[in-house]
């Protein structure tokens, strides 16, 4: 649920004490096990026992727990249990796609399951080509893991090995100072003694002589979340400047007819989560993909997330059919910062379901592009309770409430308001949280008929003015504009020690253990309190604001010139 930089996050107290280093590590691990999304267990052998006791690793019921969620390390796609690459006579050839001459590098993705296992790889030779060639094979920015490469010619003599001698992710590379004519060159990837045995990475082989790709540029796409793409598709983005479009389907799959059939993910229990990598080369496009419900005794909830890939762009707007091919109804939980989740209540096990991801807006340059799809299922939905609430309008455009946090709370909140009737002028609705300092420190903005978040916000103790404000283009009139102010509470402010080191809590009660006095004469063992009823007085203008607000996740909206220039209405 987490949109931004906050997701996985684990603060620690710097004024708690903790006996031994082994103290800090089993908490740390605890911590970690609830930000996976493991409960307390009842069994004192885990490190997730409510207790601190003696567990320094997870338990096969942990680790059954996490597999279920996000499913058993899978083999890499160059590797199928009746034909793994773990000999040279079974290497993985590097393919090259069309008549290239090593103008780009080629690239393939490999894992090493097992602390045992090995990779080979095979390039076969270029025609006429003499000088260098380079194998890299870098597990940094992908996993942990420390690697070795043996780099050998046709007939397995070993020409060179590179070893990493750091403990985290790394790079190791190998150059062939002059490439025989007509020599099959053979790499074997192994895990070195330094680090974690298991993990991902990239191996790269380049002509030099004839390459003409920036190093920037292979750091970009290797960067990008590209690992789950074949040979193919990741030379097309090196061969159109890292812009390319991941499997087009040219149209083919554009109605629930030709739904694209999607299976599930390796590693996962069958029907229980898939994943697909797609693009819209512009705004008519629409991709259709058929999936089936996990079998189970309960109806689920479908949550499925898409995410913008490669460059910016707006990521695609995701709606779900039943097997009668009816549309379903959904709720948006994230939409902003390049994702976009919705959840579907009521999913029927068993039954087939199609999912259709087309552009979220009618401008080419904001929709052309790559996205990721994930589709998962959870026998409840998320919980996104409203936090605020009300109608806006000409006479009452500006609404105000407070909101008190007792202690640190990290907030992951949207903004959802109403259609308009039609006819009525284009309006948006901006929902805004500033400090005791006058500070904005949250912004999101919602056009009407739109639900749109923000990344979450982390609150320190202290009192907050929350402003909902609406606008139209200058000489329009503002419709009624319902909206909602929802969200929910995603961090634990539990452990050893809750003491906020870095603030003091507040509206403590004097006489009421864990128990929170607010200003508004109300006591509650919430940690934080939104206002209900609005004030709805315009002494603070929504110019005040405008030149201070990042708008850089919002601009999809509306073009800025109409925005500034236009399209507030000041009270």
């Amino acid at each position: 649920l987490n949109s931004g930089t906050w997701a996985g996050d684990l603060l620690f107290n710097s004024l708690a004490n903790f006996d031994s280093l082994d103290a800090v590590y089993k908490t740390a691990l605890h911590e970690v096990g609830h930000l996976l999304g493991l409960s307390h267990s009842q069994d004192p052998a885990s490190p997730m026992y409510a207790q601190l006791g003696d567990a320094m690793l997870p338990t096969d019921a942990d680790i059954a727990e996490l597999q279920r969620r996000y499913g058993s390390r899978r083999l890499d796609a160059n590797e199928e249990e009746s034909q793994p690459n773990d000999t040279l006579k079974r290497a993985t050839k590097i393919r090259s796609t069309g008549s290239l001459n090593g103008e780009i590098p080629f690239v393939v993705y490999g894992d090493l399951t097992q602390a045992d296992d090995v990779d080979h790889y095979s390039l076969p030779p270029l025609s006429k080509y003499r000088g260098s060639i380079t194998f890299e094979a870098r597990s940094e920015g992908l996993s942990m893991v420390g690697l070795k490469m043996t780099v050998m010619d046709e007939k397995y003599r070993v020409l060179g090995v590179t070893e990493s001698s750091v403990a985290q992710g790394n790079r190791v590379r190998f150059t062939i100072p002059e490439a025989r004519k007509g020599e099959t060159y053979f790499v074997r990837v192994e895990s070195s003694d330094q680090g974690p045995q298991v993990g991902s990475y990239a191996l790269v082989a380049t002509y030099d002589d004839n390459l003409q790709v920036a190093p920037e540029l292979v750091d970009k796409v290797l960067a990008e979340g590209n690992r789950f793409l074949d040979q193919v598709n990741l030379q097309e983005i090196f061969l159109n400047d890292g812009e390319a479009f991941i499997n087009n389907d040219l149209g083919t799959n554009n109605a629930i007819a030709l739904a694209t059939t999607l299976k599930t993910s390796l590693g996962f229990d069958e029907f229980s989560y898939y994943q697909a990598e797609g693009s819209l080369p512009d705004a008519t496009d629409v991709d259709f993909y058929q999936i089936r419900a996990p079998r189970t005794d309960v109806a689920q909830t479908m949550v499925i997330t898409a995410r913008s890939l490669g460059s910016a762009h707006v990521p695609p707007e995701i709606q779900v059919y039943n097997d009668a091919e009816e549309l379903m109804a959904s709720s948006v939980v994230v939409n902003g910062n390049g994702e976009y989740t919705i959840q579907v209540e009521g999913v029927m096990p068993g039954r087939t379901y199609f999912i259709s991801a087309s552009a979220a807006d009618a401008r080419v340059e904001l929709v052309a592009g790559n996205y990721g799809l994930t589709i998962r299922f959870s026998d409840t939905p998320i919980a996104t309770p409203t936090f605020a609430s009300g109608s806006l309008d000409q006479a009452e455009p500006v609404h105000h409430r407070h909101l008190y946090v007792a202690r640190s709370q990290l907030f992951h909140l949207g903004l959802r308001v109403a259609e308009t009737p039609a006819g009525s002028a284009p309006a948006t609705v901006w929902a805004m949280i500033f400090d005791q300092s006058g500070a904005l420190v949250y912004g999101v903005a919602a056009a009407a008929g739109e639900t749109r978040t923000a990344p979450s916000v982390l609150l320190p103790p202290g009192e907050y003015d929350v402003r909902i404000a609406a606008g139209v283009p200058s000489g329009e009139l503002l419709p009624a504009l319902s909206y909602e102010l929802f969200g929910k509470v995603v961090s634990d402010a539990i452990g050893p020690g809750v003491t906020d080191p870095t603030e003091t809590p507040l509206y403590t009660c004097a006489d009421t253990l864990d128990a929170y006095c607010y200003p508004t004469d109300t006591t509650t063992t919430d940690m934080y309190l939104w206002e209900l009823a609005p004030d709805t007085t315009t002494e603070n203008t929504v110019d005040a604001w405008v030149d201070t607000y990042d708008w850089q996740m919002d601009v999809i909206l509306l073009d800025w010139d109409v925005w500034y220039d236009e399209y507030l209405l000041l009270p």
